[in-house]
């Protein structure tokens, strides 16, 4: 503040404002009385602005270099569309340094406006309306900047510019923002505080009130206005709440287009400021909503209150939502605010008109009337979810005062509570409420249309279902058969049909709630029912109702028409699996096989498809995973697959694959090259084919390879390679052998794999002297020093692999040290099958000859090792092993808090003095379930049954679950979250409006 008293001297004075009558807000507004005189504040008309003194004529400066670019940068920002847009504080730096230099003279009126534009857009609060502005892209991260938009307000009117309606709402914007904020306070004397802050208050929203009057006649939006209106309330004075009442009730009598944050104040106005409001305030409102009810609204902006339509995606249509309660509410408020107007039958128009003439008739009291409308806001209220209040009916309405207006909106509040908030300790209650308001119903003789009594009825229904309430289900049930509301004929339009089926579908939900899954009586009811006419077989029309309230009931009802063998018709199984897919993925598998053609089955394995695919399905059951591999087949066999197929498709074969339905998996992927060949790319193949080695799916393996083969990809070498050594790893040295390829283009693997005959599992002592000669060669190839390593080992061989190893140190790297490490102690246990202390000291006396002399650290497989081989040691009893997983699991190794025992542990042993780590450095804190945990577990388990310690295996067994079912949620949720990435990309911004149409 201190810069802009050098700036603007008179402009920021601590105690008082500044007297000049030109200003842009000069004089007291006669709609505030400012407090009695207060020493150091001006009386009597002092405005808030002062001219600007750069203008006085003794005022002389020096123009320097500095000062005219700043002036050219900031016309030149201020007159064409900005291509780098600067920041708020560096344009208020740039026209104070022009300001100073009294240059500012050369700003045009548009050059200022846009000025004042962008400082007011950057200086919003996060909850005001937002207004585009090109030169803002939000709002800014500082206290914000309309002490200057007032000062360049002021440099305007003085240079002799009116100021537009853009101005006028900016000034009133600062004038607002310096009324809510305390910086006031601290210019004035604490003897004085209280008194100055209010005055202070009063010259501030007396300024804000002037611009106010200005523009909001003009404006197109008054939600822009809002704000204004909520500070003059939220001042808690007696005369500003009078001023807000009267600016309201001149906005309702002159616009017609209020939207969202104007509706929702004339909410509060009813609902919070009720008993502040003085009876002639309550009636200037009365008499302003009974004004709106006898206007032709306009509407300019389309305000999405509800939906009339739904788009259908199993149709690909659009279909026509029933008429509802929630229709019934918008059409009470169309009359009122066009921001409710929704499409419904020219007869239901005509009733709500009547029913909101009737609820705010000057004929009736002031109090019934603003009752009357009360309850029209608290529906709002509620329907936005403020408040989890039962309401009540008010006692004092005679049965000739109550009518359609009170049990439709009374419906809808309780349908939201009963929605949102209620505890089962409110269902009797709920109940009596719900009782009472029937009988009100009943005894009201109105002429309504059919359709507000089916809308009715349905919201009775939805009530009863909530609270299983039996008295409302047998009397709407009574009253649908009386009044004939289900009754369907030929000339019945679409809105009478989908209401009349919505209605229906009501009772079943109400009478499976309160009777149980009686499918046969619900049966029966449609068979009795001689005047409904519904498209299909009863069974099609109850499972397509129930489906749009529950789809899992929806599917209780068809698995009871399959196994009584009621028809169903293909068009809704289909329509039931699409629907069921996302939920109860497992129950879709068997009806792909229930008679469906290409078209259905195509619909439904699209769902299926990607439902796996979206919620990273890991396994399938087997006979689900055979149904969906003789589906695909049976449709690629048809047609070629569509474009959408393509990624859930591919996730799908890597899963038919792990559940044991491989041959379908190949067969898919033979289709899939013939019709479709860039949906399986080099990539996704190589990984396949890892999935076939893992499986050893050996055979279909070198069937994948032969499809590759023929699409002639680039990376063929790759794929034969990764074919022959998993074939070699697993054992199947002769039909590796199919696969070799010519000695020129044979890799240094591969040919260390030849000279090994393809025996890389156990090879010969003879061949595995071959491969050194390659390991000379290429000293430094890691992959081939691990083979050679790996065959000399394996070959029984140690001394030459020690050799080997010595020799390659200056190549190796910290992991392959590890690595050939591991692979040597494994080997120790490999060759010895006694059960003995040997064993140990053997794996330890070679741990620390490697660590010794090649700089072998080891890691948790280290550990691993060396701990199997303790755990083949007779002497260690079923009680020590129970205390060496217990020291495992006080090292990091996981366990579920359900497993947890005495000391933390589950079998609840005391902690060892000192940890066995077997002289190994604190192992990273990591720990890979694939890699570290399960093998461990699975030592524990085989170590306790050997012992006889059943209780303690099956504990071991009950932990393992329970950590893969965790590694597979982790798992699954990684991969959901990284889908859930990609889609984030999508997000949009809210609507705004322009600063030229305010």
């Amino acid at each position: 503040m201190h810069v802009a008293q050098k700036l603007y001297p008179k402009c920021v004075s601590p105690l008082s404002f500044p007297k000049h009558q030109s200003s842009i807000l000069s004089g007291h507004s006669a709609r505030f009385r400012a407090p009695s005189a207060v020493s150091g504040l001006p009386q009597n008309g002092a405005a808030d602005v002062p001219q600007s003194s750069v203008l006085c004529d003794d005022a002389e400066y020096d123009v320097s270099n500095d000062h005219l670019r700043d002036l050219e940068r900031l016309r030149l920002y201020l007159t064409s569309a900005p291509t780098k847009k600067l920041a708020p504080e560096l344009l208020v730096s740039l026209y104070d340094s022009v300001r100073v230099s009294s240059q500012f003279k050369s700003f045009s009126a548009t050059q200022l406006s846009t000025l004042i534009s962008i400082l007011g857009s950057s200086s919003l609060p996060s909850d005001a309306p937002r207004i585009r502005n090109n030169y803002v892209d939000g709002t800014s991260n500082t206290s914000g900047h309309w002490f200057h938009v007032l000062c360049v307000a002021d440099d305007k009117k003085a240079l002799g510019f009116l100021l537009n309606d853009g101005d006028h709402y900016w000034a009133m914007w600062a004038w607002l923002a310096l009324s809510r904020s305390g910086d006031h306070g601290a210019f004035i004397s604490c003897s004085r505080a209280e008194n100055l802050i209010a005055h202070y208050i009063v010259e501030a929203l007396s300024n804000a009130s002037k611009h106010y009057n200005q523009i909001w006649q003009k404006t197109k939006f008054p939600d822009i206005l809002v704000p204004y209106l909520e500070t003059l309330i939220s001042t808690g004075s007696s005369e500003h709440l009078q001023t807000a009442v009267v600016d309201l009730c001149n906005i309702l009598v002159v616009h017609t287009n209020l939207h969202g944050r104007s509706l929702k104040l004339i909410w509060d106005v009813f609902l919070s400021f009720s008993t502040a409001l003085t009876p002639s305030m309550k009636t200037a409102i009365l008499h302003a909503l009974w004004s709106r009810s006898t206007m032709s609204h306009i509407t300019v902006q389309r305000s999405n209150y509800m939906a009339t339509h739904m788009f259908n995606p199993l149709t690909k249509r659009h279909e026509r939502l029933p008429l509802d309660i929630s229709h019934l509410i918008a059409s009470l408020g169309a009359p009122l605010f066009p921001f409710f107007l929704v499409s419904v039958p020219l007869s239901v128009q005509r009733w709500a008109r009547r029913q909101t003439v009737a609820a705010l008739s000057p004929s009736c009291s002031d109090e019934v009337r603003w009752t009357n409308f009360s309850l029209f806001a608290l529906n709002q209220a509620a329907r936005k979810g403020v408040g989890n209040h039962i309401p009540t009916l008010d006692p004092n309405f005679a049965g000739s005062d109550l009518n359609d207006w009170h049990i439709v909106l009374t419906l809808s509040i309780l349908e939201n509570v009963v929605n949102s908030y209620m505890a089962s300790a409110q269902g009797s209650e709920l109940c009596s409420l719900s009782g009472d308001l029937w009988k009100r119903w009943m005894s009201l003789k109105a002429d309504r249309p059919i359709f507000v009594s089916r809308a009715v009825v349905s919201s009775f229904l939805r009530l009863a279902a909530r609270t299983q309430d039996t008295y409302i289900l047998d009397q709407c049930y009574r009253y649908s058969i009386d009044h004939a509301l289900w009754q369907t004929n030929r000339d019945h339009t679409a809105a009478d049909r989908a209401q009349i089926e919505a209605l229906i579908g009501f009772y079943f939900a109400a009478f499976i709630r309160c009777h149980g899954r009686r499918w046969a009586d619900i049966l029966h009811f449609l068979d009795v029912q001689k005047d409904l006419f519904v498209s299909g077989s009863h069974a099609d029309f109850v499972i397509q109702r129930l489906s749009s309230l529950d789809i899992e009931i929806a599917f209780e009802f068809y698995e009871f028409c399959i196994s009584h063998n009621v028809p169903v018709g293909v068009d809704i199984t289909t329509m039931l699996a699409t629907a069921l897919a996302p939920v109860r993925v497992h129950e879709v598998f068997p009806m792909l096989e229930r008679g469906l053609n290409h078209a259905q089955m195509e619909k439904v394995l699209l769902a299926l498809l990607d439902t796996l695919r979206t919620q990273r399905y890991q396994y399938l059951n087997p006979a689900s995973g055979r149904i969906l591999g003789r589906a695909l087949c049976k449709l690629l066999q048809s047609k070629a697959p569509v474009v959408r197929i393509k990624y859930p498709l591919r996730y799908s074969l890597l899963r038919l694959v792990a559940s044991n339905c491989a041959t379908d998996a190949i067969r898919i992927v033979e289709l899939v090259n013939e019709r479709a060949p860039s949906f399986l790319n080099a990539r996704f193949l190589h990984r396949l084919l890892g999935i076939f080695l893992r499986h050893r799916q050996y055979t279909l393996a070198g069937r994948l390879y032969y499809i590759i083969k023929s699409r002639s990809i680039p990376a063929q070498d790759r794929f034969r390679r990764k074919l022959i050594l998993g074939l070699m790893r697993g054992g199947a040295n002769t039909f590796a052998k199919r696969f070799r390829s010519s000695r020129s283009t044979r890799s240094t693997v591969e040919r260390m794999v030849t000279r090994l005959e393809f025996r890389g599992a156990i090879p010969c002592r003879t061949s595995s002297d071959r491969v050194l000669s390659i390991v000379r060669k290429y000293p430094n190839d890691i992959p081939s020093i691990k083979s050679a390593f790996s065959a000399l080992v394996l070959s029984k061989r140690p001394v030459a692999a020690k050799r080997l190893f010595q020799d390659s140190l200056p190549y190796l790297d910290s992991p392959t040290k590890i690595w050939l490490g591991n692979m040597f102690l494994h080997r120790i246990l490999r060759r010895f099958d006694k059960r003995n202390i040997q064993v140990v000291k053997k794996l330890l006396r070679a741990k620390n000859y490697l660590m010794m002399n090649f700089g072998f650290t080891g890691d948790r497989i280290t550990f691993n090792i060396l701990l199997k081989g303790m755990l083949r040691w007779k002497n260690v009893s079923s009680s020590k092993t129970r205390i060496l997983f217990d020291d495992c699991i006080r090292m990091g190794y996981p366990v579920g808090s359900r497993w947890r025992r005495i000391n933390n542990v589950p079998f609840g042993t005391q902690s060892l003095s000192s940890p066995i780590t077997f002289g190994i450095p604190m192992p990273d804190p990591r720990i890979s379930f694939q890699r570290h945990v399960r093998p461990l577990y699975k030592m524990f388990i085989k170590a306790f049954y050997l012992r006889k310690d059943v209780e303690a295996a099956k504990t071991v067994v009950g932990i393992l679950k329970n950590e893969e079912a965790e590694n597979l949620s982790r798992q699954q949720y990684r991969d959901h979250s990284r889908l859930e990435g990609l889609r984030r990309r999508r997000l949009t911004k809210g609507t705004t409006v322009s600063d030229d149409n305010l």
